[in-house]
């Protein structure tokens, strides 16, 4: 008989490590925004162009009842405008107002500082490992969902 043993589980051990993480990050954002909100902030930020609801659902792996109360806070807050899309007026995009960039560039000091102590205890090359090794997870995590659909 196979025997099985949590502590060496990858996607339990991946799941609690990143449920420790975000909950000790999200002294980042707190004050100001859930984790849902900053999620949509950072991939908005990231894209540097407006985004359709679908494409932060995909993005920041959110639900679409979860991604669509977080853009309406934010809506708002007065961190993002919604628009209907130039090519097709039946869609909507969302992208950052200028409040929202400044209170995103506002947190990302602090973020990066945290970021800075997480892996003070890596070198360089290990955090390089840490990186690839992720990607391949993620990578092949989505080619066996894509796989058994």
């Amino acid at each position: 008989m196979t025997t099985f043993n949590l502590n060496t589980f990858i996607p339990y051990l991946i799941t609690l490590t990143g449920a420790a993480v975000s909950d000790a990050f999200s002294s980042v954002y707190q004050d100001k925004l859930t984790n849902p909100q900053w999620r949509v902030v950072c991939h908005l930020m990231q894209a540097q162009s407006p985004l359709t609801p679908k494409q932060l659902c995909d993005k920041a792996m959110l639900d679409k009842s979860t991604a669509s109360r977080a853009v309406g806070d934010l809506q708002r807050m007065r961190w993002v405008e919604v628009r209907p899309c130039l090519q097709d007026r039946r869609a909507r995009q969302v992208s950052l107002t200028a409040l929202g960039q400044q209170e995103f560039a506002a947190m990302l000091p602090s973020a990066l500082a945290w970021q800075t102590q997480l892996l003070a205890e890596f070198d360089e090359q290990e955090k390089a490992v840490l990186l690839t090794l992720l990607a391949k997870l993620e990578e092949q995590a989505l080619a066996i969902k894509k796989a058994h659909q």
